[in-house]
């Protein structure tokens, strides 16, 4: 929605379609957020019912009791969740994610352009969110994008839902600092041809913020990374706007810290080994399970902290 801003640009095909389920989704949102509470309790169950998502729970593996009750005692100690992936091209390379987390033993700030339109300025943070659909959408981007099977709604869909109406509330609060941020960030995130090139570190191929989210990574072996936080250290001051979006911390977050890591079911063995051989224990589980345990909440609880 940001590369609109661009005059005579024309929108990339990921970026209509953002543009076409944005639109679809804020009318929903802006209703649901205004019945949140039991007087409204009928009005709420009636959205709930009807999400203006492809959700396609049909697709979705089915787990038993058993598998289910051991993923809730470790997804219930998670307040916030960070999605990443296994790789991502840094300065030439590809860097290997999860093999400097475990070396490290901890989820490093990075420093992150589009940090510049939650605080007005570029700065080395970590971000996360409260919404574990968010999280995930961010970490499909490093596997097939929309495209990942096994999903309750898809990476391309949700980052619709959510940044519609964040910058719905961004635009109608901060008008002002807007066009600021919004002018500095494009200066920062598009270099001499014109391209964005925050979506780059999966997909080179990427012009826009919203390709990634539609086709994934161009990186051969990469896969999504989805972590729950159980505790986190000082936040960073972002606006108002953000609050319900987006939580940024400038420490690392230790792997002591983390509830569970979230994988797709091929690579979960693997994901276990390479925290055994640094002595980590964290619980790792198909991130298949993860959304099949989700589409069993109301659709109201995956959207509003």
């Amino acid at each position: 929605m940001i590369d609109l801003l661009k005059q005579n640009d024309q929108p990339a095909k990921s970026q209509r379609k953002f543009i076409a389920k944005s639109l679809q989704s804020l009318p929903h949102y802006s209703l649901l957020s205004l019945v949140q509470g039991n007087r409204l309790a009928p009005v709420r169950k009636l959205l709930d019912a009807v999400p203006p998502l492809d959700l396609n729970a049909e697709r979705l593996k089915k787990y038993d009791e058993q598998s289910v009750n051991a993923y809730l005692a470790c997804a219930k100690q998670a307040k916030l969740w960070h999605g990443t992936g296994r790789l991502q091209h840094v300065d030439g390379r590809i860097r290997d994610v999860l093999q400097s987390i475990a070396r490290q033993g901890a989820i490093k700030p990075a420093r992150d352009v589009y940090a510049i339109m939650a605080g007005g300025t570029e700065m080395i943070s970590l971000s996360m969110t409260p919404h574990r659909m968010v999280a995930r959408s961010y970490a499909d981007i490093h596997g097939k994008g929309a495209a990942e099977d096994c999903r309750y709604g898809s990476s391309l869909q949700w980052a619709a839902y959510f940044f519609s109406t964040f910058y719905a509330s961004l635009i109608l609060r901060n008008t002002v600092s807007v066009v600021h941020d919004l002018s500095v960030w494009q200066k920062k995130a598009t270099n001499a041809e014109g391209v964005t090139t925050w979506g780059q570190k999966v997909n080179q191929k990427a012009r826009y913020i919203w390709d990634v989210f539609d086709y994934g990574s161009d990186i051969s072996g990469n896969y999504p990374i989805l972590f729950g936080i159980k505790k986190i250290g000082q936040k960073v001051s972002i606006p108002q706007s953000f609050h319900h979006l987006e939580v940024r911390v400038s420490e690392p977050v230790l792997l002591k810290e983390v509830s569970h890591i979230e994988v797709p079911q091929a690579y979960q063995k693997e994901t276990e080994s390479i925290l055994a051989e640094r002595n980590y224990r964290v619980p790792v589980f198909a991130i298949e399970l993860g959304e099949y345990v989700f589409s069993q909440r109301r659709f109201s609880e995956l959207v509003v902290s």
